[in-house]
């Protein structure tokens, strides 16, 4: 796979069709990227639709060249649909992966995401172990234990029953009171305004909410 420098023209050798034998790779960058994007909380319906269309793929025969460079095409595709779900979830990465989308094609893109250690993917937005919470390049750091796992855990349930979001962050302590929730969701709050996120923590009756 030739290699994209984003200050260069077009290319069109990036990521091209193969009749094979390339389909298992196919497969292992459409899982990457969806990876990624679920990490980013792209859209979760979108999301889904593309797995269900991933696994159709997968009960497609593959024996002879031309099924295998069909089922090839469709990944690709698949893998372009993800990264158009994955570019708005890129913070401060945006841009960048837009402008090569454009200048040189969505593969160019992807294979830049990708063609890279594990430490250099773009951050997700969001919660960052043990403490911190990051939106747009922005990063809160240090927030308390119990207003930090409640809001790690309402970032992967934006509305959960109270007693499930008790039990996933109070765990073995006592039962926190009503104000002791409303406490920890305030202090979660300060530190989504901080790093100017949009996004608020509300206890509301049997429910908690994200957003």
């Amino acid at each position: 796979m030739k290699s994209i420098d984003a200050g260069k023209g077009r290319s069109n050798t990036v990521m091209s069709i193969t009749p094979y034998p390339l389909t298992a790779d196919r497969r292992d960058i459409l899982d990457k990227l969806l990876a990624l994007a679920a990490s980013h909380r792209a859209d979760v319906d979108s999301v889904k639709s593309i797995l269900a269309e991933r696994a159709k793929c997968d009960r497609l025969p593959t024996d002879e060249p031309m099924q295998r460079a069909m089922v090839d095409s469709m990944y690709i595709n698949l893998s372009r649909a993800v990264l158009a779900e994955l570019i708005p979830h890129l913070a401060d990465e945006s841009g960048k992966v837009e402008q090569i989308k454009f200048t040189h094609g969505a593969d160019a893109a992807i294979q830049f995401l990708l063609d890279r250690p594990p430490h250099e993917l773009p951050q997700p937005d969001g919660p960052l172990a043990p403490d911190k919470f990051r939106w747009k390049g922005c990063t809160e750091p240090k927030i308390q234990p119990i207003p930090f796992k409640l809001l790690q855990h309402m970032w992967s349930n934006p509305k959960a029953e109270r007693d499930d979001v008790i039990a996933a962050v109070w765990r073995k302590r006592r039962r926190p009171t009503p104000n002791a929730v409303k406490t920890a969701a305030k202090k979660a709050n300060a530190a989504l305004e901080r790093t100017a996120c949009p996004a608020r923590i509300y206890p509301r009756g049997d429910y908690i909410t994200l957003e």
